[in-house]
């Protein structure tokens, strides 16, 4: 009997010593909850970290973001404050300070948020504003903290194209806004933004660099704020439909036109060879909605849209200058305080004597386009159209 007690009492010792072995040694046993918390930033400004406070000294290695971090505007960032620990009596607990930026960078507004993590409460936040923007709410719901702008419409057509850009590919791209474009006047002829079609040539040599170029410059629905770049959806889509709402019938959203050209690089000098090509401009106001919030319109006016037309325009279609893909070539001279330790070659004294021009441009012939009579349907095609495989709907 005694011994059968002994053997009994050992087994209960051991099950409970292998119940605790267990307990502290399984890996992490002191994170039941996710140690994350995320910041929601529903707003068309950036949003800085100016100060940040660990409460709990035992954990010195959490990577929590730190004072400088940026967080732009539409986007959301995360706070991971997981560090492995035996010991589940307490949790980290940091305080944060914010600084909302406005388009120039300085702050108008700031608030404080605090983060904290423990087994017998599971995570929270909590904070406010130090200096309220106008309008402007913070939200905390546990690990997600959310500030949100004001509610009504909101004018933002006055904040940089970067800025702009920044918040309508962060909101437009994802479930947090629906995105409008609303034609608000006739679409026009015009030529695209001038942009360049290869890398610099820098000439580095003591001799002429000659070269002659030929190739493809493929344009797509575009405008300041780079659309082609959103092809998750929400942006490009949003002014396809809205160009389908007023105009019908075939228009392109994507075609390639052949450029070629010749220049020549003189020593010490770099080549650029740009190019425009032929587009019907629309102008018109963007919506972002709020998907939630307290209910915010964000407007942005007088946006314009180019999308590529293949054929050009004529003289009688834009009243002046007939408008046809063209290019240009440019030299202009390199600028020896750009170009740290690097020198150029020693070359014969004449360079140096009499260099060539600081900017030469030379235009390449291009062939009119032929004349149209009153009542033609179509512009003719001209021979610079050399690709067009995206096809939409317009009245083209």
């Amino acid at each position: 009997m005694i011994s059968m007690v002994r053997r009994l009492a050992l087994g209960l010792l051991a099950s409970s010593l292998l119940t605790v072995l267990l307990v502290v040694s399984a890996p992490g046993a002191a994170q039941a909850f996710p140690r994350l918390f995320w910041l929601h930033n529903v707003t068309p400004y950036t949003l800085q970290i100016a100060k940040f406070q660990n409460n709990v000294p035992e954990y010195s290695h959490l990577e929590a973001p730190r004072p400088g971090t940026i967080l732009e505007p539409g986007q959301m960032l995360e706070f991971r404050l997981d560090e492995m620990r035996l010991s589940a009596s307490d949790g980290p607990h940091v305080d944060y300070h914010f600084d909302v930026l406005d388009d120039n960078d300085a702050s108008f507004g700031s608030f404080w948020a605090s983060m904290f993590w423990g087994p017998s409460y599971g995570r929270s936040s909590r904070g406010e504003f130090t200096a309220r923007p106008s309008g402007m709410t913070l939200e905390f719901a546990d690990q997600d903290i959310y500030i949100y702008d004001k509610k009504g419409e909101v004018d933002i057509s006055k904040l940089s194209v970067d800025r702009q850009a920044d918040f309508v590919g962060n909101m437009c791209d994802s479930d947090r806004a629906t995105c409008l474009y609303s034609e608000t006047g006739a679409r026009k002829p015009a030529s695209s933004e001038e942009r360049d079609l290869i890398a610099p040539v820098e000439n580095f040599t003591c001799a002429e660099i000659k070269k002659d170029l030929k190739m493809d410059d493929k344009r797509t629905l575009e405008n300041a704020w780079g659309v082609e770049v959103w092809a998750k959806g929400g942006v490009k889509g949003s002014f396809e439909a809205g160009i389908k709402l007023k105009y019908s019938g075939k228009y392109v959203t994507s075609s390639s036109f052949e450029q070629s050209t010749g220049f020549e690089v003189p020593p010490r000098y770099r080549g650029r060879w740009l190019s425009t090509v032929p587009a019907w401009r629309y102008t018109g106001d963007y919506s972002i909605v709020a998907s939630d919030g307290p209910g915010t319109v964000w407007t942005i006016k007088g946006v314009t849209v180019d999308t590529p037309h293949p054929d050009g325009f004529t003289a009688q279609q834009t009243r002046g200058a007939p408008i046809l893909p063209s290019s240009r070539a440019v030299v202009e001279k390199i600028d020896p305080t750009t170009m740290g330790s690097r020198k150029f070659p020693d070359c014969p004294s004449h360079l140096d004597a009499a260099p060539a021009p600081d900017t030469v441009d030379i235009e390449p012939e291009s062939a009119e386009p032929d004349q149209v009579t009153p009542g033609d349907a179509e512009p003719p095609a001209t021979t610079a159209t050399t690709e067009q495989p995206d096809v939409g709907e317009d009245d083209t």
